[in-house]
């Protein structure tokens, strides 16, 4: 069973108070985590995650005052992001919106809201636990077959889209969709899922189809995504 002191730090740790490393040295000459500088406890936080950086906030004064610093929060943010954030400011009509206070308040606002690149063709975003790149392809970069043929597709758009124009459906005998990203936009060593996003209204002919998916690789730099209903 724990004892009571570790039960009275959990607590502590889980409501927010503040926990005094001081007291937690373990044989003589043993160093508080307290005592190490700031810019040090900043460049441990750095190897993290962002989940870790918020949790470790949470232990005191001195590691609130690391985890917020722009120094930990840039190693979450992809080495190319002024690139990222210059192209989509360009794309946008209103470039103003774009501005942080903090790298910290820069990679939030890129984990809840994503922006468009590549000229539209686009959507970036971080993970907020991990700091992992993501993207969506625009419906209008992916390879539908028949997509110009308004008997079977019609292209229409929305304020609440994310993109300038999604594709909508009115009948087909086949439905066909493939498109493709270069890895190197991706993050490293990471395992990364594909998925088809789309909305149902009134459909039918869905009923016991099965759905063939596959994922191709062209060359080290290129990745296919081929999704065949």
């Amino acid at each position: 069973m724990e004892n009571y002191d570790t039960k009275k730090e959990q607590r502590k740790e889980n409501s927010g108070e503040e926990i005094d490393l001081d007291n937690h040295q373990q044989g003589v000459g043993a160093i508080s985590l307290n005592e190490l500088p700031e810019g040090c406890i900043a460049e441990i936080l750095s190897a993290t995650t962002p989940a870790d950086v918020c949790r470790f906030s949470r232990l005191s004064s001195t590691f609130r005052s690391a985890a917020a610093s722009d120094s930990v929060w840039d190693s979450f943010l992809p080495s190319d992001y002024q690139t990222i954030l210059s192209a989509s400011c360009a794309h946008q009509a209103d470039s103003s919106s774009l501005t942080f206070s903090s790298k910290k308040h820069l990679f939030f606002y890129l984990s809840h809201n994503p922006i468009l690149v590549d000229e539209g063709k686009k959507s970036f975003s971080l993970d907020k636990r991990s700091g992992k790149i993501s993207y969506m392809i625009a419906p209008r970069d992916l390879l539908i077959a028949w997509g110009d043929v308004p008997a079977y597709w019609v292209w229409i758009s929305h304020p609440e889209f994310r993109f300038k124009e999604v594709a909508k459906l009115n009948h087909v005998w086949w439905l066909e969709i493939r498109g493709k990203i270069s890895t190197y936009k991706l993050s490293l060593h990471t395992n990364y899922a594909a998925y088809l996003v789309f909305k149902l209204r009134y459909a039918f002919g869905f009923d016991n189809h099965p759905v063939e998916v596959s994922l191709n690789t062209w060359s080290r730099l290129k990745f296919v995504q081929n999704l065949l209903f």
